[in-house]
């Protein structure tokens, strides 16, 4: 099963280079991420894209699937307690690292499918999606969430003094 997020425009060969790492019948889920690039850089975007940099190195490092471009092998879906968990999940991609790991089963990032993003959104909409974002780290990962927070607040707050700065 694939997904894709309707905000993202996928290339031709994206679907082939998701599936490809599931031939291996250890790996269970495969994942890319986005890259947020607005056309015209409104401050919501501006803070969504600098703090998708750091998200984009923490989700690697913490096995985050991003649901916005994710395939999952039928036989977790048959196998597994996928589907229990996602009858009572906000979310449809954090839940699935600790249902992988609990199967023995790995998730892999495919950075060929690392997809743009070009939408635009205010400052109260790009915090309030970061916010969600953290939500679903705290509620369904097994990693201490105030470990993932720290980590992207420092590494916002550094990049915004860069670009200050400069």
């Amino acid at each position: 099963m694939a997904f894709a997020d309707t905000d993202v425009a996928p290339h031709p060969e994206w679907l082939r280079e998701l599936v490809a790492p599931l031939a291996d019948p250890r790996v269970g889920a495969t994942t890319g991420n986005r890259w947020y690039v607005p056309p015209v850089g409104r401050w919501g975007s501006l803070v969504r894209s600098l703090w998708n940099v750091s998200v984009v190195v923490g989700m690697y490092f913490w096995h985050l699937p991003w649901g916005g471009s994710l395939a999952i092998r039928a036989d977790v879906l048959r196998r597994s307690t996928l589907r229990q968990v996602w009858s009572r999940a906000g979310c449809e991609d954090v839940p699935l690292y600790r249902v992988l790991r609990e199967s023995g089963l790995r998730l892999i990032f495919v950075p060929e499918i690392l997809l743009v993003d070009r939408g635009e959104c205010g400052i109260i909409a790009g915090l309030r999606f970061m916010t969600r974002q953290f939500l679903w780290v705290r509620l369904y990962h097994p990693v201490c969430w105030w470990t993932s927070a720290t980590f992207h607040i420092l590494e916002v707050g550094i990049e915004a003094a860069a670009v200050v700065l400069a």
